[in-house]
């Protein structure tokens, strides 16, 4: 998160990276309902408010997304556009952990 919405280098790395950006927010969102009391993670989210105008914005619109799978696109600085196929697992015994794979998309 701190990554995609405070570092410049994002917005070259990640094509769309507006739209990414608000979708791994809604993705994050999903997960805070679960963890919105934690004084850590409220403390996260008032710094990334605090330091990103962006996500502050994207904050307010509430979107809410589940992690979900599928391509993943990338620029790459040597290799141009690279693309993966991302596979997210969650344990059925512990639905706050998360295991997000990024594969070889084929092709």
């Amino acid at each position: 998160m701190r990554y995609v919405f405070l570092e410049p280098s994002a917005r070259e790395l990640i094509p769309n990276w507006k739209d990414r950006a608000r979708r791994l927010l809604a993705e994050f969102r999903a997960d805070f309902a679960r963890t919105f009391r934690d004084a850590q993670v409220r403390i996260f989210v008032e710094t990334l408010r605090g330091e990103s105008a962006f996500f502050a914005e994207a904050w307010d619109e509430q979107a809410v997304q589940s992690r979900e799978g599928g391509l993943r696109l990338f620029n790459h600085p040597d290799d141009g556009l690279i693309s993966f196929t991302q596979h997210t697992f969650a344990p059925a015994e512990r639905p706050d952990y998360k295991l997000v794979i990024l594969t070889p998309a084929d092709g």
